[in-house]
C-alpha cells in the first residue's frame, strides 16, 4: 500500500512538472487538455485502488468474525478438557487421601 501512495505522490509530481511546459501562448483549454492527458493515468489508477480498498474493507469484517468464532470454539474445547483434568485430579486427590 506504502508503494501505491508513493507512486500516487510521484504521478502528482510528475504531472505539475508537466503541466508548466504549456506555453504561455496557448489557450487556456489546449493546456487544460494536456495536463488532463498527463495525469489521467493517475486518476484510472486511482480508480483501481479504490476498488481495491473497498473489497479488502468488505471481506474484513467477515473474516474478522469468522476468526472469533474459530476462537471461541478453541476456548470452548479447551474449557472441557481443563474441566476432564479438574475432575481426574479430584479423584486422584480422594483416591490418595483414602
Amino acid at each position: 500500500m506504502r508503494c501505491h501512495i508513493i507512486f500516487i505522490l510521484f504521478a502528482i509530481t510528475f504531472g505539475r512538472s508537466l503541466s508548466q511546459h504549456c506555453d504561455v501562448h496557448e489557450s487556456e483549454h489546449e493546456c487544460g487538455g494536456y495536463c488532463y492527458g498527463a495525469v489521467k493515468p493517475v486518476l484510472e489508477y486511482l480508480a483501481i485502488l479504490q476498488k481495491r480498498v473497498e473489497s479488502c474493507e468488505a471481506k474484513q469484517p467477515a473474516e474478522t468474525l469468522s476468526k472469533i468464532s474459530l476462537m471461541e470454539e478453541k476456548l470452548e474445547n479447551l474449557g472441557g478438557q481443563i474441566q476432564k483434568l479438574d475432575f481426574h485430579n479430584e479423584k486422584l486427590e480422594t483416591l490418595i487421601k483414602s
